[in-house]
């Protein structure tokens, strides 16, 4: 398994560290709205934190992408999102 990432790949497929052993995938990074966003409407990318969705799953959640390790391909199954299923 590969080690803390270095540059973000948004197509790629990770494991959260701490998490149990299943794969994660990015929808995107988490939008913050700047102080003024009533007035302004500008939001703006937090490089440091993503929305992610397991894999097999459809609910959102947010992580730091400090704690994002990237999986190669062949490292958990397709079908059920387990990390070294054996099914995959």
């Amino acid at each position: 398994m590969a080690d803390h990432i270095n540059e973000l790949d948004l197509n790629a497929t990770y494991k959260i560290n701490g998490e149990p052993a299943v794969a994660w995938y990015i929808l995107g990074y988490v939008m913050v709205r700047d102080e003024d966003w009533e007035w302004s409407g500008v939001e703006y990318q937090d490089p440091e934190r993503v929305r992610m969705v397991m894999v097999g799953d459809d609910r959102v959640f947010e992580f730091d992408v400090s704690d994002l390790i990237k999986l190669d391909e062949g490292e958990w199954c397709p079908g059920c999102g387990q990390i070294g299923c054996g099914h995959g």
